[in-house]
């Protein structure tokens, strides 16, 4: 099953742990085919890059984010124009679109409530764990 990831469920299981670091898990897991573009690292760079000078990561975040991208499935998404409140969020459901992908974790309630857009389908860290278990 392919699964893209939203930046806060990145950076939350890197810098916090909880469900996020969970799903991040389970996401690497062979099960799974973790789904990213270049706009998407781009954004887990730069975040990481801001939090890592105030905060102690949970994980090793260099590692994690060299494993991330060699591991996940890069794709070249085309601009689809607006399809969230927020438009930066749009990247994840371009990724999606272009890709095949119909799941996407995130606790951002611009993507969640865009949930169905298109049949991908936006969970909730806890809903994804929930559903992972059934």
């Amino acid at each position: 099953m392919k699964v893209i990831l939203d930046t806060n469920i990145f950076i939350s299981a890197l810098f916090w742990g909880g469900k996020p670091q969970e799903v991040v898990k389970a996401c690497l897991d062979d099960k799974y085919e973790l789904v990213t573009s270049t706009e998407i690292l781009n954004e887990y760079f730069k975040v990481t890059e801001l939090l890592v000078k105030k905060y102690t990561p949970k994980e090793d975040v260099y590692n994690l984010l060299d494993y991330i991208v060699r591991n996940s499935t890069l794709v070249a998404p085309v601009k689809t124009g607006p399809i969230t409140a927020d438009p930066k969020d749009d990247m994840f459901f371009e990724a999606a679109i272009s890709s095949g992908t119909k799941l996407i974790v995130s606790g951002d309630k611009h993507l969640l409530d865009k949930s169905a857009y298109m049949g991908i389908s936006v969970l909730t860290a806890a809903d994804f764990l929930q559903a992972e278990r059934i």
